[in-house]
């Protein structure tokens, strides 16, 4: 069936995807008035995509994997597998752990998610598509850890509201005292200032909610976004002053995405020295 959906629907095959392209996106979004060095760079970026695609990891080229049918087919195999997913019937799922089905309301992982659930290693970076169920794996360890130890202190890093509304919502199924601080809170207090905002939290509760800032404000009023160096460059002062904390950092993109190579190295390494003794540092990234 899908061998007859493929020939039916979708003919184009990489022999006639330049043709395909000008109909179904050029002529679309490409204005004639752009200049013929910026279509030409289009056209590069489309090869250079395509050829990715069809590109294996040992560098062999499969043109029967060229043809957008055969793509979209294989797309919706994986969905169909699902790396996340609530169907039970689903053979690629096994249930998944106590904490996750009570604090976050989903009942199967697959089973790599919940080998990564169960890891006891110090320092874990997760790594993948969004979607794929990587934050519910962070919040869930987040949960394990504080209710394993009352003693235990937490900070768990978001990047923006919805998100640190999502890691809130879970914790509140919970007994672990906790609070957030948004970053509407500290856009004017200096590094040392966070720093001594959430040793006071600390004081009272075991998990602190941290939206890292985003932004500051000027002599002059404006609001001004801080760059990825700045946001990563407090964000491990932070971490350097609170050595007794675990650490959960969702998106760990939005620190370093901007960075050159030296300021992600320097991130990384920072981050790569704080696990100590009994402390966590988890990161997720897309």
């Amino acid at each position: 069936e899908s061998d007859q959906l493929s020939s039916v629907i979708f003919k184009e095959d990489i022999e006639d995807f330049e043709s395909w392209w000008k109909s179904n996106v050029t002529d679309f979004h490409i204005e004639e008035s752009l200049s013929s060095d910026f279509q030409a760079k289009h056209d590069k970026v489309r090869n250079m995509l395509l050829a990715i695609w069809c590109t294996d990891n040992k560098g062999n080229c499969d043109k029967s994997k060229c043809s957008l049918g055969w793509c979209i087919q294989d797309i919706d195999d994986k969905l169909r597998i699902g790396n996340f997913t609530f169907r039970e019937s689903n053979p690629n799922v096994i249930p998944a752990p106590d904490v996750i089905k009570k604090y976050l309301g989903v009942k199967n992982l697959t089973k790599k998610q919940v080998e990564a659930y169960n890891s006891e290693e110090h320092l874990v970076l997760i790594n993948g598509p969004a979607g794929t169920g990587k934050s519910v794996i962070l919040i869930a360890k987040a949960i394990q850890r504080a209710k394993s130890d009352a003693n235990k202190k937490i900070l768990f890093f978001v990047d923006d509201i919805s998100a640190e509304e999502g890691v809130k919502t879970a914790f509140e199924k919970t007994s672990v005292r906790h609070c957030t601080i948004s970053s509407r809170e500290t856009y004017e207090m200096t590094t040392l200032q966070i720093v001594e905002m959430i040793s006071l939290k600390l004081a009272d509760n075991q998990v602190i909610i941290i939206h890292y800032p985003e932004y500051y404000e000027t002599q002059d009023g404006k609001l001004e976004l801080w760059s990825n160096s700045e946001i990563s460059q407090r964000f491990s002062e932070i971490l350097t002053s609170h050595l007794h904390c675990d650490v959960f950092l969702d998106d760990m993109q939005e620190m370093t995405h901007y960075n050159n190579v030296d300021e992600t190295n320097t991130f990384m390494t920072t981050l790569c020295s704080l696990p100590e003794g009994n402390r966590y540092i988890w990161i997720v990234h897309d």
